[in-house]
């Protein structure tokens, strides 16, 4: 029996295709299926795909009290669990059954936080410098998963992101390429976010993402009491940093941190506006232009000596930021004129 489409987002709109889906049950179980394992998978797929898009149109529509049935359905579904095993599971590990497929399903819920350990490590930045990283087993994975599609669907990725697979990257530089030579943009400056994702908290992201407060807390961020193991490189990095904000490593993160700064680009004039995870890209007809919208995004940032945070956490601006403002609202009165 078909979906009514009058409740049900069409085939176009879902993260991911079918092939896909095998594609990625021959890489954790092997390359080739069983006919009985592949035919389940199938049945599995086309089912939960279809309440994937009525939980999408349910979202897109703002109908609030069905979007959280629709996710609850979705969240509790062993199915759905299955499939975002499939996908989820870690890169590089031995090929596993369909029964032990099954096992982790059951251990996943994005509802609940999963019990097993994260692992901190370190990595070099390509500009120098350490980056702390989280590391996620499978169930972890999988919860991570479940609302990545969920977010995806009801959402989708932030207008300015360029962080994707594929010709991500060349996307990004087409788009700067044609601002260029048809946009009026004369001058570019990035700008790295200082700290992005421990700096996320939960009120910004229950802002930016039409998922519950209690599958936020159990799948996007790293609940108090998780247990952690430690690579020797992160022994002296505080294990209670791991609870700040978005982790790092978790597969949500960059999809989420851009829908939290998409509204803060929103408000930025700039003729160009791109990112790709946490370093902005903005370019305009003058470089001190760019330079007025850079200082705007990156007016916390201590070192520039606008403003500093107070023991209670509370951020207090210094004259000199407000002389900035003042500055930039006489040099463009119409951007930020109100209406009578």
């Amino acid at each position: 029996m078909s979906s009514n489409p009058k409740t049900t987002l069409p085939k176009k709109s879902l993260p991911y295709d079918l092939g896909f889906t095998l594609n990625h049950a021959k890489r954790v179980m092997g390359p080739v299926l069983l006919p009985e394992v592949e035919d389940q998978i199938r049945k599995i797929y086309r089912q939960t795909q279809r309440q994937l898009r009525r939980y999408g149109f349910a979202a897109k529509n703002h109908h609030h009290r069905t979007m959280r049935s629709r996710e609850f359905i979705l969240t509790t579904s062993f199915g759905y669990r299955i499939i975002s095993v499939l996908h989820g599971y870690p890169k590089g590990k031995p090929f596993i059954t369909f029964d032990e497929v099954k096992k982790l399903a059951d251990q996943a819920s994005p509802r609940h936080a999963p019990k097993e350990p994260v692992f901190l490590t370190q990595v070099t930045k390509s500009g120098g410098g350490k980056r702390s990283l989280t590391l996620f087993g499978a169930v972890a994975r999988a919860n991570q998963h479940l609302a990545r599609d969920m977010i995806l669907i009801a959402r989708g990725i932030s207008r300015f992101e360029f962080a994707r697979k594929g010709r991500g990257r060349e996307a990004m530089m087409d788009r700067i390429q044609n601002a260029v030579k048809k946009g009026g943009v004369r001058a570019l400056g990035t700008l790295d976010v200082k700290d992005c994702f421990p700096s996320i908290a939960s009120s910004a992201v229950e802002m930016a993402v039409p998922l519950s407060r209690r599958v936020i807390e159990n799948s996007l961020h790293v609940k108090a009491g998780t247990p952690i193991d430690k690579h020797k490189n992160a022994e002296d990095i505080s294990e209670s940093a791991v609870h700040i904000g978005l982790p790092q490593g978790a597969l949500t993160s960059p999809l989420v941190a851009g829908l939290v700064l998409e509204p803060c680009l929103d408000k930025v004039a700039a003729k160009l506006r791109c990112a790709h995870v946490d370093d902005v890209t903005l370019g305009d007809a003058s470089k001190e232009k760019v330079q007025a919208q850079l200082d705007t995004l990156n007016a916390k940032d201590p070192a520039r000596g606008y403003g500093v945070e107070s023991l209670g956490g509370r951020w207090g601006w210094y004259e000199n930021w407000l002389q900035r403002v003042r500055e930039e609202c006489e040099q463009n009165p119409l951007a930020y004129r109100t209406n009578p």
